[in-house]
């Protein structure tokens, strides 16, 4: 009965001593974690909504998107997001729907990093007519402490 009454001990100080998760993630519950999902709550809204002006709200000024390659053709930054990327983008949506499970959260001092599965559906607009489509990806945004406020800078 003494070696039950010790594992129970043992199992619930493990269990008390364990960090607490974000319900949904396997994000630790603190309130930088916290203040990054929020921000990506933001970033999904304003996806599927197609408000350019709203993504634009929560990226730093100092983005930059280099696609994780080595090629320099297709790298633009916040200006080139603000007149050309997101605007493309979202002309040719009709309609988007965007999951993001959240596989891990980082903070460090001023910078943050989030990886994500995004799961995307849109409805395009095509020359043959709407058509849906779906992506889904595996990436990782990064932000930086811009004045106490999380600004993505890179990942979208």
């Amino acid at each position: 009965m003494s070696r039950l009454f010790v594992l129970m001990f043992v199992f619930s100080y493990i269990v008390a001593c364990a960090p607490s998760m974000i319900p949904g993630t396997r994000v630790e519950d603190t309130k930088e974690n916290r203040t990054v999902l929020s921000v990506l709550g933001a970033y999904k809204m304003a996806v599927e909504n197609r408000d350019i002006n709203a993504v634009l709200a929560l990226c730093s000024e100092r983005y930059y998107e280099d696609n994780a390659n080595n090629d320099p053709s297709d790298d633009y930054g916040y200006k080139d997001l603000a007149t050309k990327v997101l605007p493309d983008t979202f002309n040719r949506l009709k309609e988007v729907r965007l999951d993001l499970e959240i596989k891990g959260v980082k903070v460090e001092k001023k910078k943050a990093y989030a990886d994500i599965r995004f799961q995307f559906q849109a409805k395009m607009a095509l020359p043959a007519g709407e058509k849906w489509h779906a992506d889904t990806e595996i990436n990782r945004i990064e932000f930086e402490d811009e004045n106490g406020v999380w600004k993505i800078v890179r990942g979208l």
